[in-house]
């Protein structure tokens, strides 16, 4: 999942719970964490022909966003390379 299309479904989903709690009932919390998830040593490729990994072309990343607001709770993950 792209990142813009991380950020549409991310305000799709918080817009409505914070304008449908009332506001002395709200409290949000989020939090969102980005890690290299990139092996550090040459790894066995699987696919046509096995072989080991030369180099790497693209980093790979992790994304997991975490938001809790009373009652509703929600986790997005996603996966992408830069």
């Amino acid at each position: 999942m792209k990142l813009p299309t991380l950020r549409l479904v991310l305000l799709a989903w918080v817009l409505p719970q914070i304008f449908a709690a009332p506001a002395s009932a709200a409290e949000f919390r989020a939090s969102a964490v980005k890690v290299d998830i990139t092996p550090d040593r040459p790894q066995w490729l699987l696919g046509y022909q096995a072989r080991q990994s030369d180099d790497v072309n693209d980093r790979l990343y992790r994304l997991v966003v975490a938001l809790d607001m009373v009652p509703a709770r929600g986790c997005l993950s996603g996966l992408w390379c830069k």
